[in-house]
């Protein structure tokens, strides 16, 4: 008699007909045997520098493929000792599937996991909880995602990964700036993690790439839980913690400098015109 169980590895049903042994992810069937797929990715040709048949682009410990369709997160990538592309960050999420390449240090992130204030590296976290419905935000605000790590006692620093979000006219996030923004911050404020908001225009026209670099102010307030309202020339929001990314408490107020580092998609579409 066999076994009556048939949701085995990843929860996905086994095919056990003809002793095959294969797992049903929907879109495909995966052979844990030899850790491929039995058939090609339906949206190989989105990634050409992948084979069709890997599984999680190599990276188990990293990723995970419930449907066996591509990935869908946001993955931002920075630079390693020797120039290479390092992941950093993976926000994962079942509304956007894009890649944000940037110059920033791999090192910054190492030494800032807001889960287990250790050394890592190619941190994952789950944004959907706090992520805005993408259809309902208007045509002059931006979905920011921000990544960072404050230590403020009277004075102190902050340093985050932003991540802002372009929708094209059918409200389909196709471009992602990146930046990395320091802070020269006041107050008693301790902790890191991840943070999501609604960046509005102040002057009701959609907002450029350029519109989210320089100089910005800051007011943060937490108590493991919390947020931060900034402001800038041409825009200003309220940023809040996703939860269990990270714990922080205290007030602070910070002058933040942010520079483009990355990007991708159509990023160029949305600079502002010369």
């Amino acid at each position: 008699m066999g076994d009556p169980y048939k949701y085995k590895f990843g929860g996905k049903e086994l095919q056990d007909e003809l002793n095959l042994n294969w797992h049903d992810h929907g879109a495909r069937n995966y052979d844990a045997a030899i850790g491929r797929w039995l058939s090609p990715d339906p949206l190989a040709e989105e990634f050409p520098e992948w084979s069709p048949y890997n599984f999680v682009e190599n990276s188990p410990l990293v990723l995970i493929d419930p449907t066996g369709m591509g990935p869908e997160d946001i993955r931002i990538y920075g630079k390693d000792a020797n120039g290479e592309d390092q992941l950093l960050v993976n926000l994962k999420t079942d509304e956007i599937d894009i890649d944000v390449h940037t110059n920033i240090p791999s090192s910054l992130v190492q030494t800032m996991d807001p889960i287990t204030n250790e050394m890592s590296e190619g941190i994952e976290i789950d944004i959907d909880p706090l992520l805005p419905d993408l259809s309902n935000v208007p045509a002059d605000s931006n979905v920011m995602i921000s990544v960072g790590l404050e230590a403020t006692l009277g004075v102190g620093f902050s340093t985050s990964i932003d991540a802002v979000l372009f929708q094209n006219d059918e409200g389909v996030v196709d471009a992602v700036a990146a930046f990395k923004t320091t802070g020269d911050t006041k107050g008693a404020y301790g902790g890191g993690g991840v943070q999501v908001g609604v960046m509005t225009s102040k002057s009701g026209n959609p907002l450029k790439v350029n519109d989210f670099g320089g100089s910005s102010k800051s007011f943060s307030a937490a108590l493991k839980f919390g947020g931060s309202f900034v402001f800038a020339q041409n825009y200003s929001g309220l940023l809040v913690d996703v939860p269990n990314t990270g714990n922080a408490a205290g007030i602070s107020v910070s002058n933040n400098s942010s520079v483009l580092t990355g990007g991708s998609g159509n990023v160029e579409k949305y600079h502002e015109e010369e």
